[in-house]
C-alpha cells in the first residue's frame, strides 16, 4: 500500500442508521485540535516530521516513518493530516506566519511610530535571520519543494507578499517625512526583502553563529546606505 495515501476503512459498508465523522476538508486545511492532549500529539507529529524530512528527505521520508516516529499510529496521523505534503504545509505555517506577523507589527507606522527608522531597519533584520532557525537540512527540503511543488510554493509566497507589503509602507512613511532616498520604492522594497532573506539563508548555512553576526552587521549598513537620505549626505 502506498503510505502516502489515506489507509481505506475496514470492516465493510456502514450500518443503516450509523453516521460516520466528516472527512476533513481539503480547503480548511488541517485539524486543529481543541483539547491539550491532542494538541500535544499534533505537535509531536510536525516534530517528527521535521526530523524524518531532515534525515531522508521530503521524497524519502514516509507517514509511516513519521508516525514510528511520533509514537502513534499511521491512522492517526491522518486523523491530523490529509497527508504528507499538508504536513509540510502546516510546518511553513508554523514557521513562517509568526515570523512574517512580527515584521508587520515592527514596521506598521501606526505601531512602530518610526521614531528611530535606523533601529526599525535592524529590527527587521534581526527578524528575518532569526526566522532562519531550522536546521540546514528542513531549509533545504523547504526550498527544494517550493521549486517542485506549487502549493507550497503559493503558501511560502503569500507569507513574502505580506511581508513586502509591511516593507513598502515602511519606506513609504520614511518617504513621507523626508528620509528616504530617491529611488524607486516598489523596486526598492523587493530589493530589500530578497537581500535580507538570501544573507540571513547563507549566514545560517554556514552554521557560524559569529559569522552570522557580522553578515547581519553588514546587511544593516548595506540596507541603511540604500535607504536613507542622510547616507548620501555621508559619503559626498
Amino acid at each position: 500500500m502506498n503510505p502516502e495515501h489515506p489507509i481505506p476503512r475496514r470492516g465493510g459498508p456502514r450500518k443503516a442508521g450509523t453516521t460516520r465523522t466528516p472527512a476533513a476538508d481539503p480547503q480548511r486545511g488541517p485539524r486543529r485540535p481543541k483539547q491539550a492532549r491532542s494538541r500535544r500529539t499534533r505537535q509531536n507529529i510536525l516534530r517528527a516530521a521535521i526530523a524524518c524530512f531532515e534525515l531522508h528527505g521530503y521524497d524519502g521520508a514516509t507517514t509511516a516513518a513519521i508516525a514510528a516516529r511520533a509514537g502513534v499510529g499511521v491512522g492517526t496521523v491522518y486523523s491530523y493530516f490529509e497527508n504528507k505534503r499538508a504536513i509540510l504545509l502546516e510546518i511553513v505555517e508554523d514557521v513562517l506566519v509568526p515570523f512574517n506577523q512580527a515584521v508587520v507589527e515592527r514596521l506598521d507606522p501606526k505601531k512602530a511610530g518610526v521614531d528611530d527608522p535606523r533601529a526599525t531597519t535592524r529590527t527587521l533584520i534581526d527578524l528575518i535571520f532569526e526566522a532562519q532557525h531550522l536546521s540546514p537540512g528542513m531549509r533545504r527540503v523547504l526550498w527544494e519543494r517550493y521549486f517542485k511543488d506549487p502549493e507550497v510554493r503559493e503558501q511560502v509566497e503569500s507569507v513574502w507578499a505580506r511581508t513586502r507589503e509591511a516593507v513598502r509602507a515602511f519606506l513609504d512613511e520614511l518617504d513621507r517625512r523626508g528620509l528616504l532616498r530617491e529611488i524607486d520604492v516598489a523596486s526598492a522594497t523587493h530589493v530589500i526583502h530578497n537581500a535580507v532573506q538570501w544573507n540571513a539563508w547563507r549566514a545560517y548555512e554556514d552554521g557560524d553563529p559569529e559569522r552570522t553576526r557580522a553578515v547581519a552587521a553588514s546587511t544593516l549598513d548595506m540596507i541603511s546606505r540604500f535607504v536613507f537620505a542622510d547616507d548620501d549626505d555621508s559619503r559626498s
